[in-house]
């Protein structure tokens, strides 16, 4: 590795790696050729640099994402001192052209150096958000696959449309049956997802389990409750705490534990955040109402 980058992975999906790269190179340094074997998604948050390929410049800065394809020859350059500090997405060529397919369906036919026909595209507030929420979850003592996952397929989603939509383009809409279809997969993510709220099941899992490929399934659960899978399963842990806790739960360590919360603290926040009050604060003086057991004879 070139002493002026320094690389760290923050998460290995398979179909998604992420990695920090800090680049200290020295001010309109030029280097040699470069060029990448998969697909990757660069998102600049800090510093400026130049991408070159033959005589076609692109200005690069936090308000750009930058589109690499794999095998296409290029080089940087900095026309300012200080280096940059970029996020960077490597990306699966399935996940790219799933991602590309309801706005150019001809990515279908092209080869994965000439899938992507854009190589830039707006970088706006929400999306750099959405950088500095999986590098928070990617960074964080247990890492939650599934919110990663989720949140990465968000940010491309993102991505791809600000960069078509300047473009003057916009995706085609889903066919009736299409979207009869896509119902018909969220209910069965739904029943497994209550059915074991508890497990840290990663998207790649859950899209398994329903037959689906991860990117439709995590574009069609949103877009079918509002709500990503992660956050709808954070949500069944989090009524069942406010059961348990009115009820009487005392300890609310073993109990956050026991519904897949890494920590006291990661329960605490997400409790918080869900009901604005923290969960010391949610027992109710009454308790709950003691249900004795069903007996199996009373089922049918």
């Amino acid at each position: 590795m070139p002493d002026h980058l320094h690389i760290r992975t923050l998460f290995n999906g398979g179909a998604i790696e992420i990695f920090d790269v800090a680049c200290r190179a020295q001010c309109s340094q030029s280097f040699e050729d470069e060029w990448v074997e998969s697909h990757e998604i660069v998102i600049p948050r800090r510093g400026v640099f130049i991408k070159e390929v033959g005589r076609r410049h692109t200005i690069v800065d936090a308000n750009y994402a930058l589109f690499l394809p794999p095998r296409q020859t290029y080089r940087v350059s900095h026309p300012v001192p200080g280096g940059d500090d970029c996020t960077v997405f490597k990306c699966a060529d399935s996940l790219v052209r799933q991602a590309l397919h309801s706005y150019d369906p001809g990515a279908n036919d092209r080869t994965a150096e000439r899938v992507l026909r854009i190589d830039h595209g707006p970088l706006d507030p929400q999306t750099l958000g959405l950088v500095y929420s999986i590098r928070r979850h990617a960074l964080a003592p247990t890492c939650d696959r599934l919110a990663i996952e989720e949140t990465t397929i968000a940010l491309i989603d993102h991505l791809i449309y600000n960069a078509h939509a300047i473009r003057g383009l916009r995706p085609a809409a889903a066919r009736k049956g299409t979207r009869r279809a896509h119902s018909e997969f969220v209910e069965r993510v739904r029943a497994l997802v209550a059915a074991d709220y508890q497990s840290n099941h990663s998207l790649a899992a859950i899209a398994s389990a329903v037959h689906c490929s991860p990117y439709h399934l995590a574009r069609i659960f949103r877009r079918h409750t509002g709500l990503s899978i992660c956050r709808y399963r954070r949500r069944l842990r989090l009524a069942d705490a406010a059961d348990r806790i009115a009820r009487g739960q005392s300890d609310l360590t073993a109990m956050a534990l026991e519904l897949g919360f890494s920590s006291h603290s990661h329960f605490s926040a997400a409790f918080r955040r869900e009901f604005a009050v923290p969960p010391t604060e949610f027992r109710s003086p009454l308790g709950g109402v003691e249900v004795p057991a069903m007996d199996a004879r009373q089922t049918n």
